[in-house]
């Protein structure tokens, strides 16, 4: 918790600007990520539409370690949207999901879902 509300809540209503912090007092609102705080759900539950989905780019997945923990990502490249759950040990943790500003950005992701994708085991 973070305050009054939970520390998910707050990634996906705010956004940290200059990345430089990890104190979520430090995060400003974003009006545009509360209008979006659906996608997120929509996301998730529709990333498997990519055998039958034929009109649009795909919700692309891949995963990696973040401290002890495996985090999965799915990214939706036409609408440049990323959630960001960890996986624990008996539950998963939507950490956050926001859209992507940057071309640079997006560059980095699609490069860490290629990597995934050539990796001969999964992570978990």
């Amino acid at each position: 918790m973070d305050g009054k509300y939970e520390h998910t809540f707050i990634h996906l209503t705010n956004k940290d600007e200059f990345h430089k912090s990890s104190d979520p007092n430090d995060r400003i609102p974003d009006p545009r990520r509360a209008e979006r705080i659906g996608w997120n759900r929509a996301i998730i539950e529709n990333y498997k539409c990519n055998e039958s989905c034929k009109n649009c780019e795909k919700i692309l997945y891949f995963e990696e370690y973040y401290k002890k923990n495996v985090r999965a990502y799915f990214l939706f490249k036409d609408v440049k949207f990323l959630v960001i759950i960890e996986k624990r040990q008996n539950y998963n943790l939507l950490i956050t999901g926001y859209y992507i500003e940057y071309d640079n950005a997006m560059e980095k992701y699609i490069k860490k879902y290629e990597k995934y994708k050539m990796q001969k085991t999964p992570l978990t």
